[in-house]
């Protein structure tokens, strides 16, 4: 978050109220933005669509969300099935996702789509779109849970959704290698979350450098 090292950023994360390592919450549980979701969008972006989407989500004015996931596939990117495909200065979405944290309410989703060749599989022909919400086309369901109510969770589904060309995050094809880097920053926090939080479950832990405080 902000550019701050992936050790900062886990800090920072752990001592706002409602907040998870990766994303910031308002009391009332509107998301403000995420830490290493916007460090992906923000690496990608043109500077036009940066000047678009990122001041009015770090201002609590706009909710982010990132969706991966898709049902029978799990987390593994490389297994992914939707699609985008390119048709003049836009592309064509269809497909789903689903466990997509503030998925309901998201004004801006960051999607891994498919925009190889027909039937290609893999690694290879998987691109990053930054989606509109209120995208034509994109219907949403709420997924119930048990806890965290404070955060929705979303099945998202895309049926012919259009989506302006230049909402395309870096280059085509090459999406794979930045969610897995990006990955490896989200396995990292939360190894760390969870070894402070077993430390004392109750008591805050002694300042991090730099003075920041990790609240268990």
């Amino acid at each position: 978050m902000l550019g701050l090292p992936h050790v900062h950023r886990v800090c920072v994360g752990h001592g706002i109220k409602k907040g998870d390592i990766f994303n910031v919450y308002c009391d009332d549980g509107s998301k403000l933005g995420a830490t290493w979701r916007g460090t992906l969008e923000r690496s990608l972006l043109s500077d036009a669509v940066r000047a678009e989407v990122i001041p009015p989500v770090l201002a609590g004015e706009q909710i982010a969300a990132l969706a991966i996931t898709e049902p029978g596939g799990g987390s593994d990117v490389a297994q992914l099935r939707t699609t985008a495909r390119r048709e003049g200065d836009e592309y064509i979405v269809n497909g789903e996702k689903v466990f997509i944290t503030s998925g309901m309410r998201a004004d801006w989703i960051t999607v891994a789509v498919r925009t190889g060749d027909a039937g290609s599989k893999g690694s290879g022909g998987i691109s990053m779109l930054l989606i509109p919400g209120h995208s034509p086309g994109l219907s949403r369901t709420r997924l119930d849970k048990m806890g965290w109510l404070c955060s929705d969770t979303a099945h998202l589904r895309f049926d012919g959704v259009r989506v302006p060309a230049r909402y395309l995050l870096g280059d085509e094809g090459a999406g794979f290698k930045a969610i897995m880097g990006n990955f490896n920053a989200e396995r990292f926090g939360i190894a760390c979350a969870a070894l402070a939080r077993t430390l004392n479950p109750h008591e805050s832990i002694p300042a991090a450098p730099g003075g920041l405080q990790i609240l268990a």
